[in-house]
């Protein structure tokens, strides 16, 4: 992650509640219907009945044009550097998705793009591939049967079309591919065929976290004794990676798979030493125009149907927050609604204290 704004950033910490700038990302949930039905997902899994789907889509919501166009001109005024469109569903689905991307271009952004992937083809593909681009895909499987049963409505046309579309995309100068990967019972025996995939692409990361579980997919929960297992295969992936330049989270996830043997793993002995900065630096806002600090979080800072997010961000509500969280080293206690003992964002906070 290149970081902007260092020193205005740094004059908000040490006031422990102003920020000074804008956040440096602003992760946006534009929209939350999706194409596929990946096994792990809390929103669109197959394992749902009908009655649970049609709940479910009561809620799913969309930040339309008109709303994101103007948030886009106040996080542009805020020195916002980074706009991450993700999604409960697949943003590349959104209605309105070719004129986000253009308007995004012109503001001067840099675009980050969390996408299953199968909507990279035809005019779109032609509009990504000259925007200043971070793709990530969400992959989970580098081979077609392992990729098969994460995506079971998917099939191997799927698969080729997306290969043959990361490779176009590869080439290009202004584009920097990723896959994201959950590691669960459906692929961790294979994992280093996600490395493999990376390099025949030209995949310039490879990011691996493992699955979260919730009730109806806990039989893809990894036990201890599958921990073996997947470090095989994580060293199959590391003599792939010594010989490219790919980026990978690989040592931190081999000290994962040590840690959930001994079932010891927690951010808190990161926190117990460090403040949290990343209410300084980064900020969610999810397709209903909640705002909150950090991906794990519920809690809620604003909604930016109700007042401007510049208001938001520096709002008495987002202060508190931040001296909270640049205060949890001396409290030793998570923030309320908020996964601090179990945060997947706590190297944002390391990064920048490292500088």
């Amino acid at each position: 992650m290149f970081f902007h704004n260092i020193e205005l950033v740094k004059k908000g910490v040490l006031d422990g509640k102003i920020a000074y700038v804008g956040p440096e990302i602003a992760h946006i949930s534009i929209y939350d219907f999706c194409n596929i039905n990946c096994i792990m997902c809390w929103d669109h899994n197959p394992f749902q009945n009908p009655f649970e789907i049609y709940n479910r889509r009561k809620t799913w919501k969309i930040l339309r044009f008109s709303t994101l166009k103007g948030l886009f001109d106040e996080l542009q005024s805020l020195k916002t550097s980074t706009i991450s469109l993700v999604g409960a569903g697949e943003p590349l689905l959104h209605p309105e998705i070719k004129k986000i991307l253009i308007y995004l271009k012109s503001k001067g952004f840099n675009i980050a793009i969390t996408t299953n992937g199968m909507l990279l083809k035809g005019e779109l593909l032609e509009i990504i591939k000259d925007l200043p681009l971070n793709l990530k895909v969400s992959l989970h499987g580098g081979d077609f049967d392992t990729w098969k049963i994460v995506h079971p409505k998917l099939k191997r046309r799927h698969f080729n079309q997306l290969v043959k579309a990361l490779k176009e995309l590869s080439k290009r100068e202004n584009i920097s591919i990723c896959f994201q990967n959950a590691i669960s019972k459906a692929n961790f025996r294979n994992v280093d065929k996600i490395i493999e995939l990376a390099a025949e692409v030209g995949a310039r990361e490879v990011s691996f976290h493992f699955v979260d579980i919730f009730e109806k997919i806990k039989f893809l929960k990894l036990e201890k004794e599958d921990m073996p297992v997947l470090r095989q295969s994580l060293e199959k992936g590391l003599e792939i990676l010594k010989n490219s330049k790919i980026e990978c989270n690989f040592e931190s996830l081999m000290e994962r798979t040590i840690e959930k043997e001994e079932s010891s793993f927690s951010t808190k002995d990161f926190y117990y030493k460090n403040p949290c900065i990343i209410g300084w630096v980064y900020t969610v806002i999810i397709s209903n125009g909640d705002v909150y600090s950090c991906c794990g979080s519920r809690y809620y800072l604003g909604n930016i149907h109700k007042e401007s997010f510049q208001s938001i961000w520096n709002s008495e509500n987002y202060q508190l927050f931040r001296e909270k969280a640049k205060n949890i080293c001396l409290s030793k206690k998570p923030i309320e609604k908020t996964p601090c003992w179990d945060c997947t964002m706590y190297n944002i906070s390391k990064g920048y204290l490292e500088l």
